[in-house]
């Protein structure tokens, strides 16, 4: 991985055009799971964004099924990152987080474990 973080970022930006147009979808998943563990927050704000506007945009491109199976993928990685922001005090991700998810958790949250359900009542 790149060492600038605005490198970083920017791939991040050009995650939801991947995820719709790759043929290997798990690829730009892991993609998605390792900026995750970026220590840059700014990563991190551009990868929630990502998120938002891969499920977004996504639904014209992906099946209703593919979609759905992409945000609860995505749900372990939001949640670590969004407990991590809150913790650390990192108010811009934690404002991405309430940009980009709240329609999105409405749309899936029927997928929601309990303790999923109770997280995003904390967090959003």
């Amino acid at each position: 991985m790149d060492e600038d973080s605005q490198v970083r970022a920017t791939i991040c930006a050009y995650l939801p055009e991947m995820v719709t147009k790759s043929i290997t979808r798990e690829g730009v998943l892991s993609l998605f799971q390792q900026f995750s563990k970026d220590s840059n927050q700014t990563v991190k704000a551009a990868l929630i964004s990502s998120i938002g506007r891969t499920i977004s945009t996504g639904q014209t491109v992906l099946t209703e099924s593919e979609a759905k199976m992409f945000y609860i993928s995505m749900i372990p990685v939001i949640k670590t990152m969004v407990k991590e922001a809150y913790v650390a005090g990192h108010i811009e991700l934690l404002d991405q987080f309430s940009k980009y998810m709240g329609s999105m958790t409405n749309k899936f949250s029927s997928e929601f474990t309990n303790d999923d359900d109770y997280f995003f009542a904390i967090y959003s």
